[in-house]
C-alpha cells in the first residue's frame, strides 16, 4: 500500500526525471572514461538509499578516496533483472569520477523535498525504479554492443580453444549464430576460392531456398547447438534429394544427436561431427600445427567471423573481441 498523502508514481517519475537529468549531464562532462563508472555510482546510490536517507559520505567513500563498491556488488544488483554478464570487474571503485557523480546524485536527490518524507518501503521502490532505468538504458545497451569476450589458451588442443569460444558465446545468449558463423568463416578460410554466403541464424532456409546452412558441392552443412529431430529430418531429406548432409552439433551434444540419426530414414549416410572439431581441424592444419602457426589462424578466424557476422546483419553482442594474447 503506498504511503497515505504521497503521490507514489509522481514521485517516482521526479526521481526518475533527476536521474535520467543526472546522467546524461555527468555523461557530458566526461572525456576519455567509459560512462559504466556513472552507472556503478547511481547503482551503487540507489542501492543505498533503500536502507538509509539522508546519506553521509562516509557511505560511499572508502580508505584512499577509494568509491565503496565491487565489481560483485554490481552484478548482484544486475542479477535481479536476469543479467549475468559481467559489467565491470571493480565496480566503479577505482575511477576518481564515481564520488562525484554519487555525490551530485545524492544532492540532486535531496533537492526533492518528497523524498526524504517517504516511508523506507516507499524509498526501496524508488531506488529499484532507478535502477531498472540504468540497467535498461545504460547497461544493457552497453554489454549488447560489446560483443563476446573470450580468453583464447593457446597451450589448449585446438578444439578445446573453440569450446571456450562457444562457452562465452553461450553465457551472452548468442551461441547459435557463434557456431554457425565459426563454421562459415573456417569454409570461407579453407576454400578462399568458392563463394561461402554468410546468412543471418536466424533466416530460415526456406526463405533463400537454400538447403541448408552452407553448401559445398553437392555437401549441405546444418550447424545447431540444440540437436533434434526436425534438423535430422532436414539432413535426411538432403540425402533423399542426392545431397551429401553433414550434421555440426557441440561435443556435449554428440549423443543426443547420434540417437536421432539412429532414427532416421538414413542413419548410415548422415555425416555428424563436432564443431569444436570441424572448426579446429583446419584452423591447426593451415598452422602446420604450430604454436605460432595457431595463434595466427586463430586471429584470422576471428577477423574472417567479424567480417561475416557483420554482412549477415548478427547485432554487436555476437561479434568476437580478439583478445590481446593474438
Amino acid at each position: 500500500m503506498e504511503p497515505k498523502g504521497m503521490p507514489s508514481k509522481d514521485l517516482r517519475a521526479e526521481c526518475l526525471k533527476i536521474l535520467q537529468e543526472w546522467y546524461g549531464g555527468r555523461n557530458a562532462q566526461k572525456k576519455t572514461e567509459s560512462d559504466a563508472f556513472i552507472a556503478c555510482a547511481g547503482l551503487k546510490v540507489a542501492e543505498l538509499t533503500k536502507k538509509k536517507w539522508p546519506l553521509e559520505p562516509d557511505d560511499y567513500v572508502g580508505v584512499g578516496r577509494r568509491f565503496r563498491s565491487t565489481g560483485p556488488f554490481i552484478q548482484a544488483i544486475l542479477a535481479r533483472f536476469g543479467e549475468e554478464r559481467e559489467y565491470t570487474s571493480e565496480g566503479g571503485r577505482t575511477t576518481g569520477g564515481s564520488i562525484e557523480a554519487a555525490a551530485d546524485l545524492i544532492a540532486r536527490l535531496a533537492s526533492i523535498q518528497a523524498y526524504g518524507a517517504v516511508s523506507g518501503k516507499e524509498r526501496v521502490r524508488v531506488a529499484a525504479a532507478m535502477q531498472k532505468w540504468l540497467y535498461e538504458k545504460v547497461v544493457k545497451p552497453a554489454l549488447d554492443a560489446e560483443g563476446v569476450k573470450v580468453e583464447i589458451h593457446l597451450d589448449k588442443a585446438p578444439p578445446e580453444i573453440i569450446g571456450d569460444v562457444l562457452e562465452a558465446a553461450s553465457k551472452r545468449g548468442v551461441s547459435g549464430a557463434v557456431a554457425q558463423h565459426l563454421v562459415g568463416a573456417k569454409l570461407a578460410i579453407r576454400y578462399p576460392e568458392r563463394s561461402i554466403a554468410p546468412y543471418s541464424h536466424t533466416t530460415k532456409d526456406k526463405q533463400l531456398g537454400r538447403q541448408g546452412d552452407f553448401e559445398v558441392e553437392d555437401t549441405v552443412f546444418h550447424v545447431t547447438m540444440s540437436p533434434g529431430e526436425p534438423v535430422v529430418d532436414k539432413c535426411a531429406k538432403n540425402v533423399a534429394d542426392g545431397y551429401r548432409a553433414i550434421l555440426l552439433v557441440p561435443r556435449g551434444e554428440i549423443d543426443g544427436a547420434q540417437h536421432f540419426i539412429r532414427k532416421s530414414r538414413y542413419p548410415k549416410r548422415i555425416w555428424l561431427m563436432s564443431v569444436e572439431d570441424f572448426v579446429a581441424q583446419n584452423i591447426a592444419e593451415i598452422g602446420a600445427f604450430g604454436k605460432d602457426g595457431l595463434r595466427n589462424g586463430i586471429k584470422a578466424l576471428f577477423e574472417v567471423y567479424n567480417q561475416r557476422a557483420k554482412q549477415a546483419g548478427e547485432k554487436p553482442s555476437a561479434l568476437l573481441k580478439t583478445p590481446q594474447n593474438l
